[in-house]
């Protein structure tokens, strides 16, 4: 994966605030049970 660093193998981390993590997670959630969902109508477990 070259990215930003020009493809030279440095590792760069990611930065993000905790604040930042949590809203991709909750997102992240969503978009996963909004899945879910769609695919099981009625709410029924798989």
């Amino acid at each position: 994966m070259s990215g930003q660093n020009g493809g030279r193998g440095r590792r760069v981390g990611i930065c993000m605030t905790q604040v930042e993590l949590t809203a991709l997670i909750n997102h992240r959630v969503a978009e996963a049970l909004a899945t879910y969902q769609a695919a099981h109508p009625g709410g029924q477990p798989a």
